[in-house]
């Protein structure tokens, strides 16, 4: 068994054990002895570069090509949080600067920076997005997943791996190998 199958089956054992001596059945508790294994640490899930690449050829073939693109440079590069993303207006992105004022959690705001591939994508979102959208790429939080899948599939890349949050940590360990910090 894996050891989060025996910390669980430990747990369940304590509740049980608990619960016997609260009703009288059991004079004390046997469980008490019982050891949790430690856990592996795990890191983070992250893609890989072959991978992101994939998505963006994907997205350079859907129906809304410029914004798909543009969506999955914004997001490796700079690691925003999917909030911070969608909810990201015209007057906080600076392109030119390289330079995104997001609202983050708690209402903060924090400066993002991004330059190369975000840069020249969004340029092209830009010169052919709808005035009509009242943020830059016009999604919902509930939008982004569904379509990330989407593109995942398209690409070729494993679908159950693929989520807003996984874009986090892609775009940190890039930062990491290239040396800079998360």
């Amino acid at each position: 068994l894996s050891p989060y199958s025996v910390r669980g089956a430990v747990a369940s054992a304590r509740a049980l054990c608990r619960w016997l001596v609260g009703e009288g059945i059991l004079a004390e508790d046997p469980s008490a002895r019982l050891e949790k294994p430690a856990l592996p640490e795990r890191l983070p899930g992250a893609l890989e570069t072959s991978e992101v690449l994939a998505l963006l050829g994907a997205a350079a073939s859907t129906k809304h090509p410029q914004r798909d693109v543009a969506l999955i440079a914004f997001m490796v590069e700079t690691g925003v949080r999917v909030g911070e993303m969608v909810g990201l207006t015209l007057e906080r992105l600076h392109v030119e600067a390289g330079i995104a004022v997001v609202v983050g959690k708690r209402n903060k705001q924090r400066f993002v920076p991004f330059n190369g591939a975000a840069q020249k994508a969004l340029r092209d979102w830009l010169a052919v997005r709808p005035a009509s959208l009242s943020t830059v790429f016009g999604l919902s939080r509930w939008g982004v997943g569904p379509l990330l899948k989407r593109l995942a599939v398209k690409a070729q890349v494993d679908p159950k791996r693929i989520h807003p949050h996984v874009f986090r940590h892609t775009s940190a360990t890039l930062r990491v190998e290239a040396g800079g910090e998360t």
